[in-house]
């Protein structure tokens, strides 16, 4: 049971990225023009463009992650699930970091992340298979 204590960690980790990447939306939608409620796809504020869309699209990630991450941990193995999701927050921070500096090059962290669910898909099928064997 302890070594469930990793996913724990991580699990709580994504949380608070996505609390921080929605106050800091909320934040660029009030700062310069400001962003009414109903404008989200402006094009007046470029700032709270990149925060939103870096929000939304962690939130849609995370939406595959949490469940994948907690059926690796559950049927595969703890501390793989766990170190494939460090890996995942990592990248998704590094995908925050870079869409802000520079949209273009967001790319390569995008793709870790994906790989990472990949990765999480396997581990999960992997350990399944084997409650059956």
């Amino acid at each position: 049971m302890e070594l469930y204590v990793y996913s724990a960690a991580v699990s709580v980790a994504a949380c608070v990225l996505l609390m921080a990447l929605a106050f800091r939306a909320g934040m660029s939608r009030m700062s310069g023009d400001g962003v009414k409620v109903l404008e989200t796809y402006t094009t007046k504020n470029e700032k709270f463009i990149i925060a939103n869309r870096i929000h939304l699209n962690t939130l849609e990630n995370v939406v595959v992650f949490l469940p994948l991450l907690w059926i690796a941990t559950l049927y595969g193995s703890p501390v793989i699930a766990a170190s494939i999701g460090g890996v995942w927050l990592f990248a998704r921070i590094t995908f925050a970091i870079m869409y802000t500096k520079d949209p273009s090059k967001r790319a390569p962290a995008f793709i870790t992340s994906f790989f990472c669910h990949v990765a999480l898909v396997l581990l999960s099928v992997y350990g399944l298979v084997m409650m059956f064997v």
